[in-house]
C-alpha cells in the first residue's frame, strides 16, 4: 500500500478531481453500529441543509471496512465543482456533527490537501507544513485539533516522531492528558468561514422570475435539485448536445404542446450568474419567443428558454423510451433495500416503535434518504452511471409519470417569496474584488497582530477615506517588512506568528567563554568597532594579490605577538571611496537626492556626496513597479497587499 493510500484509509485521493472534498468519520463505537451511525449522520446533515440546492454532489456517507493502521469508518466524497460554498457548508456540517456526538473524530481534505490549514496558514506554527501534517489534523467536539510534535524526550513516548497511523492519531486526539486543540487564532480563522452556515442559507440564493412550459415547471417543482443539473448541462454542452436539442425540438417539454407559466425560482447565486451570462440561441421551431433586450419580460423568458433546453439536453442522450422510474431501489421487491431494513431492525434502529407510527415513519424516511444517497454514490464510484445520466432519467420519469394539474402547480409556486430586485452582486468592481481577496487571504487587519496593526490600521483608514495613497503608510509597511527577522524558509511579514524561541544566543557571552577556554593569548584581540562600520573587514572584496600580502603580514604579525592595522583602510573610508566612484555614474545619478541645508550645500556639492533620499527612492521604485504591472498581479502589488497597503488606481499615474 502506498503512502497516499495509507493516509486516506486505503484510497489515494490524487485519483479524484480537485473540486472534490473527502471526509472520514471515525468513532469509538463498534463496527456493528456504523450503519446505524451513518443513517443518523445523514439525517443530521439533511436537517441542516433541507431545501439546499447542491451544485453537483450532495453530502453522502458509506461504511468502509478497516485495514492496517486505520479502523472502520464512514467515508464520504462530494464533488462541488465551481461552487466553493458547498465545500465550506460540508465543513460546517462536520464541525456541528462532531459537537453533537462527542465520540466522533473527523478528517476532511480536498484536492489541495489539508485545506483547513491553508485557511489558517498565517497562524500555524512554523514546523507545520504539508509534509509534516500527515494524519495530524482532525475535527473533534466542534474544534480543530492538531497533533503537536514532541517538545521534549518525555513526549516521544506519547507523540511519535515519525508519521502517525490513523489509529495512533485517534488515540492521541482522544487522550485527555494531551492538548491537541489548535490555537485560538486558528479556530477563529476557521469559524469565520463556517459561522454563516449555522443559520439560514438564504444568503446563498437569488430568487428570479422564470417563464417555463408547465412540464418543465413541474419537474423543477417536484425535484429542485434538477435545476442545477439543467444549468450544468446547458453551460457544459458540446456539439452532440446541441444537435440532440435541435433533433428532439423539446419533445416532452415543448411550449408548442403545453401552456407556459411564470414562476419565481430560487437559484444559488453561482447558478443564476452562469445562466444569465451564458450565450445560447434556441433551436428553430421550438416554440420559444425571443423578446428584445429592452422588454421587461426579456430576462424571465430568456432564463426559461435556457433552463428548458438544459432539461431537454439531460434527457436527450439517454432517450425517453428507455427511462424508467427511479424508485426501483426502494420497492418492496428490492433485495438490497429489504436486507438493509432488516439489518436496521436487528440493530435497534427503530427503537421498538410500531410500524406505521409517526416516529417509525420519520426513522424510515431517514433510512430511505441514506440508502438512496449511498446507492447513488456507490454507482458513481463504480462508473456504472454518472450524475448527468441519473438526472436525465429523473427528468423524463417526472415529466411522463408523475401526475399534476395546472391549478395545483400555480398554487404551489405562488406560495414562494417574491423575486429579488437587487442584482448589483452580479457586477464585480476592482475595489470589491480586492476586498474579497484580502478578506479571503486573512491579511493583517484580520490577524489580530496588535503590534503591527495599531499604527498601520489608522493609516489605512485615512487612505481609504481620502482615496489617496498615504506615503507614510507605504514606507512604514516596507520598513516593518525589512526589519522583520525571517527564517531560512523565506521572508516573513510583520504580522507573522512568532514562535517562542527555545535557544538564546548571547554573542558576547559566547566569545568570553571561548576566550577562557582557549586562553587569552590564543585569541586575537579585536579593535573596537567603528560605529559607522556595518561590515567587518573580512567581508570586503580585495584583489588576490593584496589578499595574499595581507595574509603573509598577518602571519608575521602573529608571530611577533601583535597585529598591525596600519596602512589598511577602514570600512568607512572604503565605503566613502565607493560612494565617490558611483556618484558620477548613471546609476548614481538615477537616485533621488535628499534636500540639505544651505550651510552644507557647497561642501556636499564639491564632494559630489549629496545624500540619497532612501524613502523617496523606495516609494518611487515601488510605484513604478506597480504601474508596470498594468493592473495585473506582480511583486509590488503582492507585497503591498500583504502589508495591508491599498494603492488607489490613480496613484501610479500621478
Amino acid at each position: 500500500m502506498s503512502a497516499a493510500e495509507d493516509i486516506h484509509g486505503g484510497e489515494a485521493s490524487s485519483l479524484w478531481p480537485e473540486d472534490t472534498v473527502e471526509y472520514r468519520i471515525y468513532t469509538t463505537a463498534t463496527q456493528d453500529d456504523l450503519t446505524k451511525l451513518a443513517v443518523e449522520c445523514t439525517h443530521f446533515a439533511k436537517q441542516r441543509t433541507r431545501g439546499h440546492l447542491w451544485n453537483y454532489g450532495t453530502f453522502a456517507l458509506q461504511v468502509r471496512r478497516g485495514g492496517p493502521g486505520y479502523p472502520a469508518h464512514l467515508h464520504g466524497r462530494t464533488c462541488f465543482r465551481d461552487n466553493i460554498e458547498d465545500e465550506w457548508l460540508i465543513v460546517s456540517i462536520l464541525f456541528a456533527l462532531s459537537k453533537h456526538n462527542a465520540n466522533l473524530v473527523i478528517s476532511v481534505a480536498d484536492g489541495d490537501g489539508e485545506f483547513l490549514l491553508i485557511q489558517s496558514a498565517h497562524h500555524l506554527p512554523k514546523w507545520l507544513k504539508p509534509e509534516t501534517a500527515t494524519n495530524r489534523v482532525y475535527i473533534r467536539n466542534g474544534q480543530l485539533h492538531i497533533i503537536p510534535k514532541p517538545s521534549s524526550p518525555a513526549d516521544i513516548v506519547r507523540l511519535p516522531v515519525a508519521m502517525l497511523t490513523i489509529e495512533e492519531a485517534i488515540k492521541v486526539v482522544t487522550d485527555p492528558t494531551i492538548s491537541t486543540v489548535a490555537s485560538e487564532r486558528v479556530q477563529s480563522s476557521i469559524q469565520s468561514k463556517i459561522e454563516r452556515f449555522s443559520g439560514s442559507l438564504d444568503f446563498l440564493y437569488h430568487r428570479a422570475n422564470v417563464h417555463l412550459p408547465l412540464p418543465a415547471a413541474h419537474v423543477i417543482s417536484h425535484d429542485p435539485q434538477l435545476l442545477a443539473a439543467a444549468v450544468h448541462a446547458l453551460c457544459d454542452r458540446d456539439p452532440t448536445d446541441s444537435s440532440l436539442a435541435r433533433r428532439n425540438t423539446l419533445s416532452i417539454l415543448s411550449p408548442l404542446t403545453h401552456s407556459s407559466v411564470t414562476v419565481c425560482i430560487p437559484f444559488t447565486k453561482l447558478l443564476y450568474a452562469k445562466l444569465v451570462h451564458e450565450q445560447y440561441s434556441p433551436p428553430r421551431n421550438c416554440g420559444f419567443t425571443v423578446l428584445p433586450l429592452g422588454d421587461p419580460q426579456h430576462r424571465s423568458h430568456d432564463l426559461g428558454m435556457k433552463l428548458t433546453c438544459g432539461l431537454e439536453m439531460l434527457v436527450g442522450r439517454e432517450g425517453v423510451s428507455s427511462l424508467g422510474p427511479e424508485g426501483i431501489l426502494l420497492s418492496e421487491g428490492g433485495e438490497r433495500w429489504s436486507a438493509f431494513v432488516a439489518s436496521l431492525k436487528e440493530k435497534g434502529y427503530f427503537r421498538g416503535e410500531l410500524e406505521g407510527s409517526k416516529v417509525h415513519q420519520l426513522l424510515m424516511t431517514s433510512a430511505k434518504e441514506y440508502f438512496v444517497q449511498s446507492s447513488k454514490m456507490e454507482a458513481t464510484e463504480e462508473k456504472t452511471e454518472d450524475v448527468r445520466s441519473t438526472a436525465g432519467r429523473r427528468v423524463a420519469h417526472i415529466a411522463q409519470n408523475v401526475p399534476y394539474t395546472e391549478e395545483e402547480l400555480r398554487e404551489k409556486w405562488a406560495e414562494l417569496p417574491p423575486p429579488d430586485e437587487n442584482e448589483d452582486w452580479l457586477e464585480l468592481t476592482p475595489q470589491l474584488l480586492e476586498e474579497m481577496l484580502t478578506h479571503s487571504a486573512g491579511y493583517p487587519s484580520e490577524q489580530g497582530a496588535e503590534s503591527y496593526n495599531e499604527d498601520h490600521t489608522e493609516r489605512s483608514k485615512v487612505t481609504e477615506e481620502s482615496g489617496e495613497l498615504d506615503l507614510q503608510s507605504l514606507v512604514f509597511g516596507m520598513r516593518s517588512f525589512v526589519d522583520k527577522v525571517s527564517s531560512h524558509t523565506g521572508a516573513e511579514f510583520p504580522w507573522s506568528v512568532d514562535e517562542p524561541s527555545t535557544v538564546n544566543f548571547d554573542p558576547d557571552s559566547f566569545l568570553s567563554t571561548l576566550q577562557s577556554m582557549l586562553g587569552e593569548s590564543n585569541v586575537a584581540k579585536q579593535p573596537s568597532p567603528d560605529p559607522e562600520d556595518s561590515l567587518s573587514d573580512d567581508d570586503l572584496s580585495i584583489s588576490s594579490e593584496e589578499g595574499v600580502a595581507s595574509d603573509e603580514e598577518g602571519v608575521a604579525s602573529d608571530e611577533e605577538g601583535g597585529a598591525s592595522e596600519e596602512g589598511r583602510p577602514s570600512i568607512a573610508e572604503l565605503m566613502a571611496d565607493m560612494d565617490l566612484e558611483i556618484a558620477n555614474t548613471e546609476l548614481g545619478k538615477s537616485f533621488e537626492k535628499a534636500k540639505i541645508a544651505e550651510n552644507r550645500r557647497s561642501e556636499e556639492q564639491e564632494e559630489n556626496l549629496q545624500p540619497v533620499d532612501v524613502d523617496l527612492n523606495l516609494v518611487k521604485n515601488l510605484l513604478d513597479s506597480y504601474s508596470s504591472q498594468g493592473g495585473g498581479a506582480g511583486p509590488a502589488s503582492n507585497i503591498l497587499s500583504s502589508l495591508g497597503v491599498h494603492v488607489p488606481e490613480q496613484s501610479h499615474d500621478n
